[in-house]
């Protein structure tokens, strides 16, 4: 594509120059990531040649502290690390087993690894990306992705077993939205009494089973 380079390249500047000591900076970064992880994913194999001079900057940044000193999550730079755990593991899809260099595979397993046998919050984004990234990840490697299916699939079997809470309330009770988060739950009335069912747990159960199915038919267990 004639455009690639032009535009490629001053993404790739601009990453480099953009400091994330601020606010500011890591949202321009993550957008940064985010639109290079884009580009991978339409070139396909014709991004192996920007590979080598992008694959660097992504795991600098996920190398980043997500940790304050206080012990507290830093959810901005975490948020950072998110990104580019996507887009390695997006560039990994665009250029193949061949063409993600072991000095990268290596590493970037053994982070996934790690943050797969971290207790993470219920609220840390890491969770959604690390799922997405297994499943690239697998389809990239083929049946050299055996070794790790015992890594990834417990965790993916716990949240398709999960059962969704429920609650009961009664008619003219007032819902308190900070117990049952609207993005969370969803109420109706029934026989005079206000049911309910937290539609998280069921959103997280459907995308584990989705992403079992994928796992199980890439490395040919379907």
């Amino acid at each position: 594509n004639p455009f690639l380079d032009g535009i490629l390249s001053r993404l790739v500047t601009l990453l480099q120059t953009t400091s994330g000591a601020t606010s500011s900076g890591l949202a321009l970064q993550q957008q940064l990531i985010a639109t290079i992880a884009a580009f991978s994913g339409a070139a396909g194999p014709l991004f192996k040649k920007y590979y080598p001079s992008i694959i660097p900057l992504l795991f600098e940044c996920l190398g980043t502290t997500a940790v304050t000193a206080t012990g507290e999550m830093d959810y901005k730079r975490r948020l950072l690390q998110c990104r580019a755990l996507e887009a390695i593991s997006l560039f990994a899809h665009s250029v193949g087993r061949e063409g993600f260099a072991p000095e990268h595979c290596q590493p970037f397993m053994a982070f996934l690894q790690s943050m797969e046998q971290t207790a993470l919050d219920d609220d840390d984004p890491m969770g959604e990306y690390l799922a997405a990234a297994w499943i690239r990840m697998c389809q990239t490697l083929g049946d050299a992705f055996q070794p790790y299916l015992a890594v990834c699939l417990p965790k993916m079997v716990t949240l398709a077993s999960a059962d969704a809470d429920t609650a009961v309330l009664e008619a003219d009770e007032e819902i308190d939205e900070e117990q049952y988060r609207p993005d969370e739950w969803d109420f109706v009335e029934a026989r005079g009494r206000k049911l309910g069912i937290r539609t998280a747990t069921l959103d997280d159960k459907c995308a584990a089973l989705e992403n079992i199915a994928v796992l199980c038919q890439t490395m040919g267990l379907l």
